[in-house]
């Protein structure tokens, strides 16, 4: 079996993938939000956002004991091999759990979603078939990402050829869904090198149960993180519009996520290696300059989304979702840690079986999420709803980096994000007051996209940051290399 993979090409692969999963509804956006509606957006936003719950219990949380199992047990194919079967055996019977209970709440509910519930019935059998994990803890993500290019691209062509008007909105949940679960079995093919036929008598799937229900109780807390915001829209608010509005905003705090987000992913495995080999010195560098990475991108980010909101929305989604602006404000604040709170649970708490203080810190926030969400979401709406998952993604922070303290101190991430925190925030300011005297176009969106970025770099290069600046180095040598052949 293979080692270990290189990190950086591991990341581009992770990052590509991570975009790809977020690329089509972007992609599609303008489109969509023309054709359906802030009002069908709304409802498909919320349906999903209960569906969500039940693939979770679908997959309970066998992805990431799948891919922490993996990477331990790499080097020896025949355990690999009976451990492997025995996640993808223990999935299918949670699946089948997931699809029962989903059954009987779709009979539940109020005829108008009963389309758009069982179209997503999909999705709840596409975390039964997914084996990615299987692959990422393998290190090969060269391999995921091709199959979800495949998977995308089919699902961009059905869009364009099969949503024309507001009542095909069950064409567009099945355009979403499906080439997930066809990328998902693309991957089987490639089972047949790692999983042997003469294993059966060694496999016992069960054992592995109370290890992923473990790990289940954060990452139901997580979804009910992320998700709980659409679910109580859909149930307080009277209509899907401010569900639509939230989602529109969020596809672009999605993004942004995923960029973040695959520094986590392609560093899940190799932690899981070191926290097995006790390898402390690895431990703390790969958590020290994880973080810094991930804050050197999240700041630029989180700037960019608060100033350039106001130009994009307008021509990106067209006229109706001028609320999104503020929405998408509001909520680029909270990029600021929340790439830092993935890396934190995924990348050390998890690898090193401390999920059980993940749990506590994902619980706690999710709760004061649903409380501020009680009282907000009456009143302001969609925003009430923003500036719930703001201040519950500070509160996750507070915690995590406490349980995180041996590899990460509150002074390591201040002395390591400080150069950022206030690139991010002037860039931010500069590029918003510019923005007031534009108008909303594409190429003016461009303009103040260039303008944060360049602004953010320029300040980067005065605070003479060490990080960014090696960076800035290798990206010149790759260009000399590759354009002048030097």
């Amino acid at each position: 079996m293979k080692s270990k993979a290189s990190i950086k090409v591991n990341f581009i692969y992770s990052t590509i993938y991570q975009v790809l999963l977020l690329i089509t509804p972007l992609i599609t956006a303008p489109y969509i939000s023309r054709v359906v509606g802030p009002d069908g957006i709304g409802n498909y936003s919320f349906t999903q956002s209960i569906v969500v719950y039940f693939s979770l219990v679908a997959a309970i949380g066998s992805g990431v004991h799948g891919q922490r199992g993996v990477a331990a047990k790499r080097n020896d194919k025949g355990e690999l091999a009976i451990f492997a079967c025995e996640i993808i055996l223990l999935r299918w019977v949670t699946t089948l759990i997931s699809l029962l209970l989903y059954l009987v709440f779709i009979s539940t509910q109020p005829e108008k979603y009963t389309g758009l519930y069982t179209v997503q019935i999909i999705t709840i059998i596409a975390a039964g078939v997914d084996v990615t994990w299987l692959f990422q803890g393998l290190e090969n993500f060269r391999i995921t990402v091709t199959t979800q290019i495949i998977a995308k691209l089919m699902s961009v062509v059905a869009i364009f050829l099969f949503v024309k008007s507001e009542s095909d909105i069950l064409f567009y949940v099945a355009s979403c869904t499906l080439p997930t679960m066809l990328g998902h079995l693309l991957l089987w093919p490639k089972l047949r090198s790692i999983i042997e036929k003469n294993i059966i008598k060694d496999i016992h799937p069960f054992r592995h149960l109370k290890q992923e229900i473990l790990l289940f109780i954060p990452f139901i807390g997580t979804l009910l993180f992320s998700y709980i915001d659409k679910t109580m829209l859909g149930y307080i608010s009277p209509s899907g519009v401010e569900n639509g509005y939230y989602e529109q905003a969020l596809k672009f705090i999605a993004l942004g996520t995923s960029f973040v987000s695959a520094i986590s992913t392609v560093v899940v495995p190799r932690m899981a290696f070191y926290f097995n080999e006790q390898d402390n010195k690895h431990l703390k560098f790969y958590s020290i300059e994880g973080t810094r990475a991930i804050m050197l991108v999240s700041c630029l980010l989180a700037g960019g989304m608060f100033s350039v909101a106001g130009n994009i929305i307008p021509w990106f989604y067209g006229t109706g979702y001028e609320r999104s602006i503020l929405l998408l404000q509001v909520l680029s604040i909270m990029m600021l840690v929340k790439g830092v709170n993935n890396y934190f649970g995924s990348a050390i708490l998890i690898p090193s079986f401390k999920q059980n203080k993940y749990s506590v810190g994902i619980w706690c926030s999710a709760g004061l999420n649903i409380i501020i969400n009680l009282f907000l979401i009456k009143t302001s709406g969609a925003a009430g709803a923003c500036v719930a998952s703001v201040v519950s993604e500070f509160v996750l922070f507070g915690f995590l980096i406490y349980y995180v303290r041996n590899l990460v101190s509150i002074g390591d991430f201040l002395k390591n994000s400080y150069s950022y925190l206030f690139s991010g925030a002037l860039s931010a300011v500069i590029a918003f007051n510019v923005g007031k005297m534009l108008d909303s176009s594409i190429i003016n969106t461009l303009i103040l996209i260039f303008l944060v970025i360049l602004i953010y770099c320029l300040l980067l290069l005065l605070f003479k940051d060490a990080f960014f600046i090696s960076i800035w180095r290798k990206g010149i040598e790759f260009i000399k290399r590759k354009v002048f052949h030097r």
